[in-house]
């Protein structure tokens, strides 16, 4: 089967300008020409200057769902005519931006134009006829470039979903909730029977939607589960992003995915009625306040560092916190200063949990990122890994302050550092300097004693504890125990208001200390209040890392002076400071001396 290309005008032209409607194909150096197939008799054509203009494109440069170059060689190849059946077979499309990001997509593609190749069962179709630029456009894209790509396919099996992988992942077994087990055997004995009998080596495809397509090449059914299941022989291993429940259909491919290079011409804007607007003002007064200006920065370099993936992480943290932060002292040997309703054992749990999480996600990095040769450039793998990636950012951007301070920190009272220089680099969680640190409260532990022990007595001595408002009967049986973790969860809910509560009277607290008294988001505003006059600093147009967490760079503590090298520096903390605390701090000093 094969599909042929077909303008209804507007996009082609002969030579000597007059426009052409009909069957038109490409040749390989891009030159269009009139008629389905090329037999050296056609007229030559050239692209509307104002339209799109149409280029083949190898799918297998495109995506990777194909067999390797090696066994390429190997697999005898030939050209074999099929048939397309409406009633039974579909036609996908997919269209990816300059990016290959996925844009638009349909499942059952049916803009498609037949005429006289009906073949003589009167059902199928020898070639089919598709406008690519206009498929676009009727989505809306007709600017830039745009890639066309148009899956021929039947359905095989559907509704099924991955009961279980093999240890390898190139073996699954799939099952289904819709179909019975009588379907399940018909359908999988049909597609076998298929398979056994036209000849030559013929695969199949899993379809798991968005165009991601596996290659399969053998099916034996297993009558012995319940329900019936089937086993699948895949030719490369599933990848470690798919796992079992994942649904998908099985399918036959009728002909070759055809893909197209959809070229659209730049829109030139009239600037002749445009209003030009008028330049700042430079001579406005502003109260000798500093008010430097900065370069032209995108969103991107003002987030993102280039010194450690671990800062990033770190900024999506802060730029994510929004409204008064309440002034805590966060720490292991104060958890009545934040823990009132919630467990503190649940919450130092929950936190070496998360630990955990993000330790097995960055190892999973690590592992993709060594592999070397064609896969390690592979879609795939870049897809994983920034999947992996936006798991350990979306861990650590819903931290709460506990966390945040156990994970950002070093010292006995946050979570064990292996390093002693910021961006610190936390212990594995199976390091015995962990565990020492965790501890327990399990007296027959090896471990008994740590931070575990601590808050397990906090818990046992604070009688605001929300565990403490369920009936005792109902606390010593086990099978509870999801019960009592929404119960710290609720209890952790009810903590952070008691935080703002507890602000309230703060405001009223004219200390000059950071962790103290009146909170640094409102300072500002309440000296405002009092009639004095607020300036600003020279570095407030520091970037996100030097203003929020106290690091240039360069990974130095000071920021850069954009003037002269210092090069020696003298700083009262061996932390880095915020130059926003800075700022904040300057401002409750002038608050508590403002009665003066």
């Amino acid at each position: 089967m094969g599909a042929i290309l077909y303008t209804e005008g507007g996009l082609l032209q002969y030579t000597d300008g007059r426009e052409y409607i009909g069957e038109y194909h490409i040749m390989p150096n891009g030159t269009p020409m009139g008629g389905a197939v090329h037999t050296g008799k056609e007229d030559i054509l050239k692209y509307n200057p104002d339209r799109a203009i149409l280029t083949p494109f190898d799918p297998t440069i495109f995506f990777e769902d194909g067999f390797e170059l090696e066994d390429q060689d190997i697999i005898p190849s030939s050209t074999i005519s099929s048939f397309f059946n409406p009633t039974v077979d579909k036609i996908e499309i997919f269209i990816y931006d300059f990016s290959r990001n996925l844009i638009a997509s349909d499942d059952n593609y049916r803009e498609y134009r037949i005429e006289d190749n009906i073949s003589t069962s009167g059902e199928d179709i020898e070639e089919i006829i598709i406008s690519p630029i206009d498929n676009v456009s009727d989505y809306g894209f007709t600017n830039g470039t745009v890639f066309a790509f148009y899956n021929f396919i039947t359905p095989e099996i559907s509704d099924v979903f991955i009961s279980e992988i093999s240890s390898d992942r190139t073996e699954i077994r799939l099952q289904s909730n819709t179909l019975s087990s009588e379907e399940i055997r018909e359908e999988v004995s049909s597609l076998k029977n298929k398979l056994d009998t036209v000849g030559y080596f013929d695969e199949f495809y899993l379809n798991l939607g968005s165009n991601n397509y596996f290659i399969a090449v053998n099916i034996l059914l297993d009558s012995s589960t319940t329900p019936t299941s089937f086993l699948v022989k895949l030719y490369e291993p599933l990848p470690t992003n798919i796992n079992v429940k994942t649904q998908l259909n099985i399918v036959s491919k009728i002909s070759e995915t055809q893909g197209y290079q959809i070229q659209f011409p730049t829109q030139e804007i009239s600037l002749d009625n445009l209003i030009s607007i008028k330049g700042p003002n430079v001579n406005l007064e502003i109260k000798d306040k500093v008010n430097n200006s900065t370069g032209f920065l995108n969103l991107s370099t003002l987030t993102t560092s280039s010194f450690t993936s671990s800062l990033n992480d770190q900024s999506q943290y802060l730029l994510s916190q929004t409204g008064i932060t309440p002034n805590v002292s966060y720490s292991i040997s104060s958890y009545g200063d934040f823990v009132h309703f919630s467990s503190a054992k649940k919450r130092l749990e929950n936190f070496y949990y998360k630990v955990g999480e993000i330790e097995l996600f960055q190892n999973s990095i690590t592992d993709l990122e060594s592999i070397v040769g064609p896969s390690s450039q592979s879609l795939i793998t870049s897809e994983s890994i920034q999947t992996f990636s936006n798991r350990i950012t979306d861990i650590v951007r819903n931290f709460d302050g506990f966390e945040y301070f156990l994970y950002y920190n070093s010292g006995s009272n946050s979570y064990p550092k292996s390093n002693t220089q910021v961006p610190y680099t936390l212990q594995s969680t199976g390091s015995a300097e962990v565990l020492t640190w965790l501890g327990s409260d399990n007296v027959s532990s090896v471990y008994y004693g740590g931070a575990l022990l601590d808050a397990s007595r906090f818990d046992d001595d604070n009688p605001s504890n929300l565990i403490y408002t369920i009936p005792e009967f109902v606390r010593e049986d086990p099978n509870n125990n999801n019960y009592f973790d929404f119960t710290h969860l609720v209890g952790q809910h009810f903590d952070e208001i008691w935080l703002y509560i507890k602000a309230i009277t703060d405001k009223l607290k004219a200390s000059n200390n950071l962790k103290t008294g009146i909170q640094p988001q409102i300072i500002e505003e309440t000296l405002k209040s009092f009639g004095y006059e607020v300036y600003g600093n020279n570095f407030d147009n520091s970037d996100v890392f030097t203003g929020l967490i106290g690091i240039n760079e360069s990974g130095a503590y000071f920021p850069e002076t954009q003037n002269e090298v210092i090069t020696t520096a003298i700083s009262a903390s061996n932390t880095p400071i915020p130059i926003n605390d800075v700022s904040k701090e300057i401002y409750k000093r002038l608050y508590h001396n403002l009665v003066y």
